[in-house]
């Protein structure tokens, strides 16, 4: 008795169709694009008008109506995601001086340009103007040494009647607060992100400063963090900059403190000879995220008309919501 059978022509054809197609899909995200399954459904919403039977959002109800006061309709959420993994581990890393790890820094700009990339991407295959609501987290496993998840969801909406944009806005604020800065006349432009990851080294001089009887602040960790700080909000102004943007409102900023073992050779002036230390040093990881705004053009007026969508320049993507009825 046979208990298995040997594949058909018919099974083997579809098989090698599906590894072709995983294939290209992988190429797809390779090169900073969408999964090949995720451009089909893309592609059949779309040429269904834009918006399926049922649209998705993760919009409240109160967010869905704020962005339906300004005729604004939800097409569905999208979502860009990148798992990154950093090339350093904690021995590469153990210095004897403090300063910032441009490999992490660097690390997670580029997992951040991947997930807004591909949310975008997803939007702009629905034929949307924008993405309101964008919620751009980014997490550590503890099961994946080194790797950075970063996701960006949010919902791809739409103006009828409006012309297209070059690409889609982008905007984390909520729906009554986007509503609120069309009112004051400006416009979201995009997500401005700035990151710094700061390596901190801890002294003998720590060690002892921590272990003592009395309080007192650890002034060289503090330091750190301002200067994590500083790197990051110039970096994210400089990403606003770059978008042509007149600010950025509902900055966020995010602070995590990770210890690093090491153990290192110090000189103990008791014994008058170098001894080996298990210390801690730290990494701070500062990031600042917020949305670009730009003004909108003719001056600041209240927003109770239609709006319109005009192109402009790539400088000004964002100088583009309003006119008169």
């Amino acid at each position: 008795m046979r208990f298995f059978r040997r594949p058909s022509e018919e099974q083997r054809a579809a098989a090698e169709q599906e590894r072709e197609r995983d294939a290209r899909s992988l190429a797809s995200l390779e090169a900073g694009g969408l999964p090949l399954r995720a451009q089909e459904r893309l592609a059949r919403q779309a040429a269904s008008g834009g918006r399926p039977g049922l649209w998705t959002s993760d919009l409240s109800v109160g967010e869905f109506l704020a962005t339906r006061t300004v005729r604004f309709e939800a097409l569905g959420q999208v979502l860009g995601a990148s798992i990154y993994h950093i090339a350093y581990n904690v021995s590469q890393i153990r210095s004897t001086m403090s300063g910032e790890l441009a490999v992490f820094s660097q690390a997670l700009y580029e997992a951040r340009d991947l997930a807004l990339g591909r949310l975008r991407q997803e939007a702009a295959a629905l034929g949307a103007h924008g993405v309101v609501g964008v919620r751009l987290e980014h997490k550590a496993y503890e099961w994946g040494a080194n790797l950075l998840d970063f996701t960006a969801i949010g919902t791809a909406v739409r103006l009828p009647g409006a012309a297209p944009l070059k690409q889609p806005f982008l905007s984390d604020l909520s729906g009554q607060e986007a509503l609120t800065l069309l009112r004051t006349g400006y416009v979201p432009v995009g997500v401005a992100v700035g990151c710094c990851a700061y390596y901190v080294v801890t002294t003998l001089a720590d060690e002892w400063q921590q272990r003592g009887w009395y309080n007192n602040e650890m002034s060289r960790l503090t330091a750190a963090v301002y200067q994590a700080r500083h790197s990051a909000m110039e970096r994210m102004v400089a990403d606003g900059r770059a978008m042509g943007a007149d600010g950025i409102v509902g900055s966020d900023v995010h602070l995590r403190a990770e210890e690093v073992p090491v153990t290192r050779q110090v000189y103990n002036q008791f014994r008058n000879e170098y001894e080996m230390e298990r210390m801690d040093d730290h990494i701070v990881e500062f990031t600042a995220v917020g949305t670009a705004v730009a003004a909108i053009k003719g001056g600041h007026q209240p927003v109770d008309v239609p709006l319109v969508l005009d192109v402009g320049q790539p400088s000004a993507v964002g100088h583009q919501l309003l006119a008169g009825r």
